[in-house]
């Protein structure tokens, strides 16, 4: 159940779109979906390295409305942090989303 209260955060949904270059090579780019209000869970924090490269992983869950165009190839904008939408998880029916999103960067 989706509570009005904790609909604190807000996120911008980006949807992918495939278009041509000059080359006409396909390129992949990102047009703003829509605003939404969000909860936030902070699920995982860590560090780790990747070859020679401290990457830090960052997971989050945002509990949204319910709406029935999003998948996981949009990405999150929140607080200048672009995240990859990992999972989505229906909350009761057609009731609100569970989006696991998780953000990755180099040091």
């Amino acid at each position: 159940m989706i509570h009005l209260e904790d609909l604190r955060y807000l996120i911008t949904l980006y949807q992918p779109i495939e278009e041509k270059n000059s080359v006409g090579q396909l390129k992949e780019t990102f047009v703003k979906y829509s605003d939404f209000f969000a909860s936030k869970y902070q699920w995982q924090n860590r560090e780790q390295y990747e070859g020679k490269q401290l990457i830090d992983s960052d997971i989050v869950i945002f509990k949204i409305y319910f709406d029935e165009n999003i998948n996981t190839n949009y990405i999150i904008d929140f607080e200048d942090k672009n995240y990859r939408i990992k999972g989505i998880k229906e909350i009761g029916y057609k009731e609100g989303l569970e989006i696991t999103a998780q953000y990755k960067s180099n040091k």
